[in-house]
């Protein structure tokens, strides 16, 4: 395999880290396309093909995070921890109005969590890891900001807080590493609304 130099002048195109081998192959109106799609990895230049192993240790990094960020408080969740009872969902469940109903949600969502840090962790669903974690981490920082727990529940610093922004911020770069595979399935989906 000979790498070439690239020109000083040219950018370097954006290039997706989904592989191509994840990929299922073109239908004849996507084969049209084919002039658009990337060059193969042997034709790019130096600095794509440093850029695309940049974005996929990116990618890597962000799924780790995510990972050991959700399952880290599975102890407290799973277990009936009492901070995380009293911390975060018993004054949950008595906003909703269910004060009986604390250990349901709580377990709920730490199941939740286990599904979207394995699925991270898992090259070709990562994406639907990344999408679940947003939720998640969005529902989490709304019922920070918005919600009975507040921004401090443990008096800490907001570190619980600041750990789900971080987290949402990295489940965001995730999907939008895998845009063209998100944008792909929207196409699948509804090829109206989201034409080629």
């Amino acid at each position: 395999m000979r790498l070439r130099a690239a020109p000083v002048q040219a950018l370097p195109r954006m290039v997706s880290i989904t592989p191509r081998h994840w990929r299922r192959p073109p239908t004849p109106a996507q084969a049209s396309d084919a002039a658009h799609e990337p060059p193969a990895s042997e034709d790019l230049p130096v600095t794509q093909l440093d850029r695309s192993r940049a974005l996929r240790l990116l990618a890597w990094a962000c799924a780790a995070w995510i990972a050991w960020e959700l399952l880290y408080y599975e102890q407290f969740k799973l277990t009936g921890n009492q901070g995380s009872i009293d911390g975060v969902f018993q004054p949950l469940a008595t906003w909703f109005g269910i004060p009986a109903h604390e250990k349901p949600i709580r377990l709920g969502v730490g199941v939740l969590e286990i599904v979207a840090s394995v699925l991270v962790l898992i090259p070709p669903v990562r994406l639907f890891g990344a999408l679940l974690t947003l939720g998640l981490m969005g529902g989490a920082i709304f019922f920070h900001t918005l919600g009975p727990i507040g921004l401090d529940p443990y008096g800490d610093g907001g570190g619980l807080f600041k750990e789900a922004l971080f987290t949402f911020a990295a489940a965001a770069l995730l999907a939008w590493l895998h845009r063209d595979e998100l944008t792909a399935r929207l196409r699948r989906l509804a090829p109206r609304a989201f034409p080629a």
